[in-house]
């Protein structure tokens, strides 16, 4: 808009200089252009300039580009490669195509999005003892049947009891009957009841005010007084049950944080936090469960408050999850079950990938630090050369503390590293893989190859006390765990990443406490995970599993980035090639407006001429192959800048090679053929000829631009070439013989003359040259990593075809 307001005014001031100054030596334009004041023929022609070069604007851009968004879409969905459980990708937000290229921050959710969200029950501590069926599939049936502890009944009792699951009833034509099969929110909940079915207590029927159980072959009943529902503030829950011989006990779960105060510590064995250790090192979930006795008084007292609570109008949650807190008080440790969830298929090296292309990788999860860690390791989210720094503070000064120790022992300055350093690591990864690394010197930061894992209390502390440090140390983590979060929390970070580095942020979950981190995040990716469909709801993009996000970012991502980059430089390109010729042509008519281009040329051009060739470029462009791009990971990194996009490269396509070719073309043919041209019959072509030539020309220079600019042409380009090449001639040959009878015999005249396809040889040779040139520079003075990577793609393709 600015070039084009530019021309306008400046042609509105030569206009006025023209026609007034000068007006009486062109008497032949009339007294309507000449014989006017100098501010009426300066306003006259700032509008007349305005419409002539609006054609500067490429409007049809807009429109192409939500097309190839939503065609980008479908060729995501059509990926067999990202299909999973018969589950394709689902594009919902196709306008954030491009941002998958350029991907800074992941942030993902554990349970579920890096594992498979299929618990296993392996082990429990109870009555003092490790019970691990993995080395004695037997070992609870022994201690609990055969032997009959009374702790290893209470423990599968409690397993039966507390929870919110119910059995899956299949209505048939006589009766209902159970399947065997467990329906839960929580697959947690379904792994502990269908392990406690197991061991000898079966969770038979439940309604609303009872437990059916099949108890080591008894059939009790057990009535639900009441139940405190789990939330993530809460991090447990309760059942309140009438035993069949008439006892209230209350039946609590939770993590071991939250649970450990709530217990009555005599209760609690010596062992039991050695024993939580142990299960969280290994990556297993644990829970704590206990349980407490209630008097009739008690729990009569408790309930008037609990339904008041729950009656109440105002402030009804905050009132119903305090009167729970009052009863869940003075409880009696029963055991900690130990629930093993795998991590999901080729999640280790689709780590490993990310992180070699510089995506900082965050993990925001509920589950202990201890089994966070370990689950780091073994997602290749951590690796044993790695330094982890643990940030555990009860205060803002010992979290600072801990921040400046980290900070100075890696000599980290509190401001983020520059983009230019990005790429430096990435181009100096790139020569590593490629074998051409010279005896470069380290660079700065290279070496601070650590990790920070911290909870949720010092996160709180760093969010909104300490974000600039705590952002300054994660600068140059290439992993951050932070542990025991709430889903509050995980959006606070995505905020803090967003708004403190400005960078872009891909949150990806698969559960409804990953909605506000997804919803906060630039791009939200959902699982469909076994943990409901609101993160897929709420998501922009959707998958089956979490190793397709690398197929997503590094493939359809960088590809969209890189097309839809090409498309509006191009764009710009052939508008400003157009144009520009009608700028420099009133130079030649006294700037009175005159289109040097016919009316029809004006309207086809982008219509029709030039329509297909920017859908083939956005829609089929591969700047390097699927395979070389899945292969080195350092492709991304660079891409990542963007730099083949902005301000610059509008700059280098608008007012570098169109400025270039408009006066090429322009001149050259003003030059071969002159404004008017006498044939051998005695006819003089005139200003149509003139007109048809030179629009030719702009055509013929722009549709071989495309092809240039393709590093892969397909046959989708040429055809889309040929096209624009066959409307050219098309558009006089039908508008002569009906709306435009100027133009009758001109085509014919232009493309019979052997003079001008030797003018249009010349101007295509004149114009490419700046090109080439271009070319050159970047290839030996100027290579970047697309360049080296396009080079070892050659060099491989050559090899293989000598080989083959």
């Amino acid at each position: 808009f600015c070039f084009l307001a530019a021309t306008s005014v400046l042609s509105a001031i030569l206009a006025t200089v023209f026609q007034v100054r000068g007006g009486e030596d062109r008497y032949y334009l009339g007294e309507e252009q000449t014989g006017r004041s100098a501010s009426f023929t300066f306003v006259r022609s700032l509008g007349t300039f305005f419409i002539l070069y609006g054609t500067y604007i490429p409007v049809s851009l807009f429109v192409t580009l939500e097309f190839v968004h939503i065609i980008q879409g479908f060729f995501m969905a059509w990926d067999e490669r990202m299909r999973a459980r018969g589950i394709p990708l689902g594009a919902r937000s196709t306008n954030l195509n491009e941002l998958l290229g350029s991907v800074h921050h992941v942030l993902s959710d554990k349970t579920g999005t890096l594992t498979e969200n299929v618990m296993r029950y392996v082990a429990c501590a109870v009555g003092g003892e490790v019970l691990d069926i993995r080395t004695d599939p037997d070992i609870m049936r022994k201690r609990a049947v055969e032997q009959k502890l009374e702790p290893a009944r209470t423990m599968i009792r409690s397993l039966a009891v507390c929870h919110a699951v119910v059995p899956e009833i299949v209505s048939g034509k006589d009766s209902s009957k159970a399947t065997g099969e467990y329906q839960g929110q929580s697959p947690d909940e379904v792994a502990l009841v269908t392990s406690a079915r197991e061991f000898g207590v079966e969770l038979v029927e439940r309604s609303l005010d009872s437990i059916t159980l099949n108890e080591f072959g008894e059939t009790k009943e057990y009535k639900t007084l009441a139940e405190l529902e789990f939330n993530s503030d809460r991090k447990r829950m309760s059942v309140i049950a009438e035993e069949p011989d008439g006892t209230i006990r209350l039946y609590c779960k939770g993590a071991d944080s939250i649970m450990y105060p709530l217990m009555r510590p005599e209760s609690v064995p010596v062992t039991l936090q050695g024993d939580v250790d142990r299960f969280a090192v290994e990556g297993l979930r644990t829970l704590i469960f206990a349980n407490k006795k209630l008097t009739k008084e008690q729990y009569d007292t408790w309930f008037q408050k609990f339904q008041a609570a729950r009656n109440s109008l105002e402030n009804r949650e905050q009132l119903v999850a305090d009167v729970s807190a009052e009863i869940e008080v003075d409880l009696d440790y029963v055991c900690c079950t130990a629930v093993e969830d795998k991590l999901q298929h080729d999640v280790p090296d689709t780590i490993a990938f990310l992180r070699k292309a510089g995506v900082r990788l965050w993990v925001l999860t509920g589950d202990k630090r201890e089994t966070a860690e370990n689950i780091g390791y073994s997602s290749k989210l951590l690796d044993r050369s790695m330094e982890v720094i643990h940030v555990q503070a009860d205060s803002t000064e010992s979290l600072r503390k801990s921040i400046d120790s980290a900070c100075e022992r890696f000599k980290i300055e509190v401001h983020h590293p520059t983009k230019s350093g990005i790429v430096r690591r990435a181009s100096r990864s790139l020569k590593e893989s490629l074998g051409m690394l010279a005896n470069e010197e380290p660079m700065p930061g290279e070496a601070r190859d650590f990790a920070v894992i911290i909870d949720g209390p010092s996160l709180a502390f760093a969010i909104e006390q300490l974000p600039e440090e705590f952002m300054s140390m994660t600068d140059y983590c290439k992993t951050v765990i932070c542990c025991r979060v709430s889903p509050l929390q995980k959006a606070q970070v995505v905020r803090l990443v967003k708004e403190r580095r400005q960078a872009t942020t891909l949150a990806i979950g698969d559960g409804g406490n990953d909605v506000s981190m997804i919803q906060e995040a630039d791009i939200g990716v959902g699982i469909h995970g076994k943990e409901g469909s609101q993160a897929v709801r709420a998501a922009d993009y959707t998958t089956a599993e979490f190793r397709f996000l690398k197929r997503l970012m590094v493939v359809h991502g960088r590809y969209a980035d890189v097309r839809s980059a090409g498309l509006i430089n191009l764009s710009f390109y052939k508008n400003f090639v157009f144009t520009l010729q009608q700028f420099y042509f009133q130079f030649f008519d006294a700037f009175t407006g005159t289109t040097i281009h016919n009316e029809w040329y004006v309207t086809f051009y982008n219509l029709a001429i030039t329509l297909l060739p920017p859908f083939a470029y956005a829609l089929f462009e591969k700047d390097l192959r699927e395979t070389t791009l899945e292969e080195f990971p350092e492709s991304y990194a660079f891409n990542r800048d963007r730099l083949h996009f902005g301000f610059r490269s509008i700059m280098e396509f608008g007012l570098g090679y169109g400025v270039y070719h408009s006066l090429a073309v322009f001149f050259l043919t003003r030059w071969g053929l002159g404004t008017s041209q006498i044939f051998s019959n005695g006819q003089d072509g005139g200003f149509q000829l003139f007109s048809v030539a030179l629009t030719s020309m702009v055509v013929f220079v722009v549709l071989i631009k495309f092809i240039i600019a393709s590093r892969s042409v397909s046959w989708v380009m040429l055809a889309s070439v040929v096209f624009g090449y066959l409307v050219l001639f098309l558009v006089p040959l039908v508008t002569s013989r009906t709306v435009s009878p100027e133009l009758l015999g001109v085509q014919s005249m232009v493309y019979g003359n052997g003079r001008f396809w030797a003018v249009g040889l010349h101007i295509v040779v004149s114009a490419y040259v700046l090109d080439f040139a271009v070319l050159l520079v970047r290839k030996y003075y100027s290579k970047n990593i697309t360049l080296e990577l396009k080079e070892y793609e050659d060099q491989t393709y050559r090899v293989g075809c000598c080989t083959g």
